[in-house]
């Protein structure tokens, strides 16, 4: 996500992101009349969770006894 994004009106829509964009960013608003504000803003990213299981199956069991 780099790089200027110049929006008009009150919301902002930011499309093909993932979770590794999330983070702190410099937000300025500039409507032409006095001056322009800067403030740092902090962007959630909400993503589905995915798990993955690695099985090792070449585990050795050893010094086990049965009575």
């Amino acid at each position: 996500m780099a790089g200027k994004k110049s929006v008009q009106g009150a919301s902002l829509t930011i499309e093909q992101t993932n979770r590794h964009h999330a983070g702190t960013y410099m937000c300025t608003a500039d409507n032409g009349v006095g001056a322009a504000v800067t403030r740092e803003i902090t962007l959630n990213i909400l993503c589905k969770l995915y798990l993955i299981f690695i099985v090792d199956f070449n585990i050795r069991v050893r010094n086990v006894f049965h009575t």
